[in-house]
């Protein structure tokens, strides 16, 4: 299950959708676009997805609750194995996006980490994150596990099972709450998969977004 946060993002989410479109995976992916409340056109351009891939793609309108209210929704109605955010201006590894999914499909790991990659909007510049750099790919217990970096979303895929447990809920009409959802589910982590390849392409130097003074 992929939860996209769509607020007013009609200028970039068609390249975030169209990253999703991978022949051969699309019967295996379950994409919550989740307009919150916007005012432009991204529900409308959400929905025509939605028309071509109806069993893929599913367009929500909902009042205004802030970010937290659209991981909120998409966890409630998750059915996929494994569940992972896409913000509605950032977009995934196309390239690398069927065989994540098919190491979803053999793996039961807690979360599965993987790099991702900053790109800049202005400059063009594009830079690797990796929290696990200095580890091989494998499944490790979580107090094996070595990070050089600060958990944060971008690198985080979790199992769905266990964030429906905990429950995880995150505040709503609040900024930062991305914060929330990677460091909640920490205590109940057993073992973790590091995969040595990106999956989220984040997009920087973008005027007004939220990691803006």
């Amino acid at each position: 299950t992929v939860s996209v946060a769509a607020y007013n993002v009609e200028n970039t989410i068609e390249e975030t959708l169209d990253s999703l479109v991978v022949p051969g995976i699309l019967d295996k992916l379950e994409v919550f676009v989740v307009d919150d409340g916007g005012i432009d056109d991204t529900l409308k351009i959400a929905r025509k997805y939605e028309k071509k891939y109806p069993d893929t793609f599913y367009a929500v309108h909902k009042e205004n609750g802030g970010y937290g209210s659209t991981v909120n929704y998409s966890i409630a109605h998750a059915t996929g194995k494994y569940f992972k955010l896409l913000d509605g201006d950032d977009w995934f590894d196309t390239s690398s996006l069927g065989d994540f999914i098919n190491l979803l499909e053999r793996e039961c790991a807690d979360v599965i980490i993987t790099p991702y990659v900053k790109c800049g909007e202005r400059s063009g510049k594009r830079e690797i994150d990796n929290i696990c750099s200095d580890m091989p790919e494998g499944c490790f217990a979580i107090n094996k596990v070595k990070l050089n970096d600060y958990f944060n979303m971008h690198y985080l895929t979790y199992r769905t099972d266990l964030i429906k447990s905990i429950p995880l809920k995150l505040t709503e009409h609040c900024f930062y709450t991305d914060v929330e959802y990677a460091c909640l589910p920490i205590p109940h982590i057993n073992n973790v998969y590091v995969w040595q390849h990106p999956v989220y392409l984040y997009r920087t130097e973008v005027a007004g977004q939220s990691m803006s003074i």
